[in-house]
């Protein structure tokens, strides 16, 4: 047994449960040999788990090389931007494991040694060398809203394939990275260049103005708020009747007075909250009759409750880190976000087509929700400027290119 033997198998038997348990002794079992034999190659499990990021990002650096060194002879960034998108998209898609690893190790690490774009300059990629990535001019930066695209799209992409183990088609991947290609380059193609600054004042200040709808039941609603705070520090998948109990006063008998079990309380604490949200943006999105507009106030409305729920924009967070943990926790099929998704679904383009179809509704919160979670450390969520959430809107209208 040696130290390549030891990777390998790590990926394989910790990639099973997408790395949300690294077991010592899971692995130990699978090669055959005793905990303290492991000790020997590797002193503790940091120490593996770093070996393994170093693992991927060698595989990743020298899958993407060719096309990196080709960017440097172009001139237009945007399809410089295009082209890394592919590339890098294309190699998640085809390796699935290390994609989860990237999700769950490199990219939610909360003080890593080194960022993801320092592991690559390491191996002589240096993004922000061709990709104009300077985000001391504006939060967020096009590269950054690009990539949160891409982690999207390739998270969906292995939602829907794979389902039996077997590794996807090269026509099939072709397919997905045209459609991520033409969403990052022109977003939902909506003609948005009349928007100037007069019009993004009068549309914030109209949901400045729109007030949140009071809860019909305020004790419930506590209590729901105690289901929030303890689904945002444990996750969904650790979070037990025990802590809700502790942060709501109550007796964990009490608590299934009102819960049936614990997947009932995610269930109700999920179908209120985003309820709530979706009823909010909908009011929101009514003060305008223009179709590009009423997404505009959309997004502004989800916005502004999410600022003031932080909790639940926690658990969102948590959703889009680990879109695994989403995909365990539909709750009997019935998709949460699908409540918002109606919402988008009434604004209609000018020959009565949709503006926005169900995919991009996931697409553009979780854009949103990487945004104000992934803000400088110098902001926090009231002082983000209404410029950042203009940036964003553009790109969701028209990519790239809109700018």
């Amino acid at each position: 047994m040696d130290k390549n033997e030891i990777l390998e198998t790590a990926f394989r038997v910790w990639g099973k449960t997408f790395y949300q348990t690294t077991s010592l002794t899971a692995l130990a079992t699978e090669l055959g040999v005793t905990k303290q034999a492991l000790y020997r190659h590797f002193q503790h499990k940091d120490l593996l788990l770093k070996a393994m990021g170093e693992a991927v990002n060698d595989r990743f650096a020298d899958f993407i090389r060719a096309d990196y060194e080709e960017c440097h002879k172009m001139n237009d960034i945007a399809e410089v931007q295009l082209r890394l998108t592919r590339v890098c998209s294309a190699y998640f898609m085809k390796n699935r494991g290390d994609f989860f690893f990237m999700m769950v190790y490199l990219l939610e690490s909360s003080q890593p040694e080194l960022s993801q774009s320092e592991q690559l300059a390491l191996r002589g990629i240096r993004m922000s060398e061709i990709c104009n990535a300077n985000e001391s001019l504006s939060y967020p930066s096009d590269i950054r809203l690009v990539m949160s695209t891409v982690v999207f799209m390739i998270a969906s992409f292995h939602s829907h394939t794979d389902k039996d183990g077997k590794a996807s088609s090269d026509e099939l991947i072709s397919l997905y990275l045209d459609t991520l290609e033409a969403q990052v380059s022109a977003g939902l193609d909506l003609p948005i260049a009349y928007f100037n600054d007069e019009i993004y004042k009068k549309l914030e200040e109209a949901v400045h103005n729109c007030a949140l709808e009071p809860v019909e039941d305020e004790s419930h609603q506590k209590l729901l708020n105690a289901v929030a705070r303890a689904v945002s520090d444990a996750g969904v998948c650790d979070v037990s009747m025990e802590m809700v109990a502790q942060r709501s006063g109550l007796s964990k008998s009490s608590l299934y007075s009102h819960f049936e079990s614990r997947g009932e309380m995610l269930k109700e604490l999920f179908m209120t909250e985003v309820g709530r949200i979706a009823a909010y943006a909908e009011k929101c999105s009514l003060l305008s009759e223009a179709p590009e507009e009423q997404l505009y106030l959309a997004i502004m409305g989800i916005v502004v409750f999410l600022r003031e729920k932080s909790d639940v924009l926690s658990i969102l967070d948590r959703l889009r880190r680990r879109r695994t943990d989403f995909k365990k926790h539909r709750f009997d099929d019935k998709k949460p976000f699908a409540l918002i998704y109606k919402i988008f679904s009434r604004i209609r383009r000018a020959d009565g087509s949709h503006l926005v179809n169900e995919r991009n509704t996931e697409w553009i919160l979780f854009l949103i929700v990487h945004l104000l979670q992934c803000r400088p450390a110098t902001m926090d969520y009231q002082n983000i400027p209404n410029e950042s959430f203009r940036i964003l809107f553009k790109f969701i209208a028209g990519g790239i290119k809109s700018g």
